[in-house]
C-alpha cells in the first residue's frame, strides 16, 4: 500500500492522537509531529508557539504547565472547540507503536533529550528525527538504530551528506516542496538506499484546501510524482490524497523491494 507523510501545520487537524486515529482508519501514514516545552519542561505536541489558534487558552505555550495545558481543549481547522488535549511526547510513543511511524520535528527541544525518550519507549523502529547534518551525526553516534528524516535537494547536497559518515540506511530524504530541476536526484538517493519525500502542503494541498479544485482534478498530479521517482507524499490533507493514489501498483516504487 503506498504512504503518505501527514504534516500537521498551519491549516491542517490539531495534533492529537484522535486525530491519529482518524487518518489511519482511511489510510496507511506516517505522521509528522512537533514538540515543544511546557513551562514545566515537559515535551508535548503542538505545532504553534501560541495556544490562541489550536486550543481554548491564549499566550505563549511554553507559560503554562503540563497540568494546565491538559485542562485545555484543542480547536479543529474551523476553530470549533473539541473535545480533545494536548498529548505529551510519552503519550503519542506509548500510543503509536505497531501504529504508524513519526516524524518528530522537535524545533527548540534537546536533542540528547528527544534521543532518551525514544529510548526509553523503544521507539527506534517508529520514531525517526528531523535533522540537519550535524544533527544526524551526534543522533548516529548516540543510537545507531535511530532513523532520521535529513533534507538533500541537490546532488551538491547528497556528497555532502556522504561525507558525515551516517548510512544513507538510517535516513530518508525530503528532497523538495517543488518539482525538482534535477528529477536525477531521486534515482541517486534510491541508489544509495534510501526513500525520496517531496512535500504537496504548499501548492497542490492548498487547492484543494482552499476549495479551488477538487481532489480529482488533482489525481494525475500526485501520482506524477510517483512516475518522476517520488516514494512518500508528504501532504496536510493525506485522506484525501490516499484515495487518488490509491490504485498505484508497489511494484512501480523503489520502495516495492521493501515490501511483502
Amino acid at each position: 500500500r503506498d504512504l503518505t507523510v501527514t504534516g500537521f501545520r498551519r491549516g491542517a487537524l490539531p495534533i492529537c492522537i484522535e486525530t491519529f486515529e482518524n487518518t489511519l482508519s482511511y489510510t496507511y501514514s506516517l505522521l509528522e509531529i512537533d514538540l515543544i516545552y511546557s513551562k514545566d519542561s515537559v515535551i508535548m505536541l503542538n505545532h504553534d508557539l501560541t495556544l490562541d489558534r489550536t486550543t481554548t487558552g491564549n499566550g505563549q505555550f511554553s507559560d503554562y504547565s503540563m497540568k494546565e495545558l491538559k485542562e485545555l481543549r484543542l480547536k479543529d481547522t474551523n476553530g470549533k472547540i473539541t473535545p480533545y488535549r494536548i498529548p505529551t511526547f510519552e503519550e503519542a510513543l506509548e500510543w503509536g507503536k505497531g501504529k504508524t511511524i513519526f516524524v518528530v520535528h522537535r524545533r527548540m527541544v534537546c536533542l540528547l533529550e528527544t534521543i532518551k525518550i525514544i529510548e526509553k519507549f523503544n521507539a527506534e523502529a517508529y520514531a525517526m528525527i528531523m535533522s540537519s547534518f550535524e544533527d544526524a551525526e551526534l543522533i548516529h553516534q548516540h543510537n545507531p538504530n535511530i532513523m532520521m528524516q535529513v533534507f538533500m535537494n541537490s546532488q551538491e547536497r547528497i556528497r555532502e551528506f556522504e561525507q558525515t559518515g551516517v548510512p544513507w540506511r538510517n535516513v530518508m530524504v525530503f528532497v523538495t516542496h517543488e518539482t525538482p530541476d534535477d528529477p536525477s536526484l531521486f534515482d541517486t538517493i534510491n541508489q544509495r538506499g534510501a526513500l525520496c519525500i517531496v512535500g504537496t502542503h504548499r501548492n497542490l494541498d492548498r487547492k484543494v484546501i482552499g476549495g479551488h479544485v477538487n481532489i480529482e482534478e488533482l489525481k494525475y498530479d500526485y501520482n506524477s510524482l510517483y512516475r518522476i521517482g517520488v516514494d512518500i507524499i508528504e501532504t496536510d490533507i493525506p485522506v484525501h490524497v490516499s484515495r487518488v493514489v490509491a490504485n498505484r501498483l508497489s511494484s512501480e516504487t523503489y520502495r516495492s523491494r521493501f515490501l511483502r
